[in-house]
């Protein structure tokens, strides 16, 4: 049995993908937001989310709240429970249709929401004033086009579909773009 042989020079990788930036400036952004919302409203982020969507669509569906929120079902279910138990969300059963249950904020619930989204839109000017307005625009033309894009699941499909097929021998290979197209 051979040993494994360590690489020694540094491979020439792309280390700068667009996802991985999206990613890692997302993530600073919510753990300042986060320290800012824990304390001066006393929710977390994924709480403020559910409020958010809850707050604007008075009777949402537990349902309609995940596939709005693209959060997990369990998590989802576990914060509304809480959200509920802290007198910041009322469930309430549906009117239409007494399987399901509808979702509304408490007056104490709409006043968090309203001091979040207060202290959202500062941060968010914030964050935004370090590149120009017009910038700013097209940051956000192109994060809407990327969004409806990913909400689509057969063009996302299509767009990430690997370029390579099985050959004869059974054995994977990358495809030409001839063979793409």
């Amino acid at each position: 049995m051979s040993s494994p042989h360590p690489v020694h020079q540094p491979l020439d990788v792309k280390l700068d993908y667009v996802t991985f930036r999206m990613d890692v400036v997302n993530e600073l952004a919510k753990s300042v937001a986060s320290t800012v919302y824990e304390k001066e409203v006393g929710l977390s982020l994924r709480d403020l989310r559910l409020m958010r969507f809850i707050a604007t669509q008075p009777g949402l569906t537990v349902t309609q709240l995940i596939e709005q929120t693209h959060l997990e079902k369990t998590l989802t279910s576990k914060a509304v429970a809480d959200l509920v138990r802290r007198g910041l969300v009322v469930r309430a059963i549906g009117e239409t249709d007494a399987r399901q249950t509808n979702l509304f904020v408490t007056k104490e619930g709409a006043r968090r929401v309203k001091v979040a989204d207060t202290l959202g839109r500062q941060m968010e000017t914030r964050m935004m004033s370090v590149i120009s307005e017009s910038d700013a625009e097209v940051f956000r033309r192109c994060l809407e086009a990327l969004y409806a894009v990913h909400r689509d699941t057969q063009k996302i499909n299509e767009l990430y579909q690997p370029p390579w097929a099985d050959d004869s021998t059974g054995r994977p290979h990358f495809k030409s773009a001839k063979e793409q197209a």
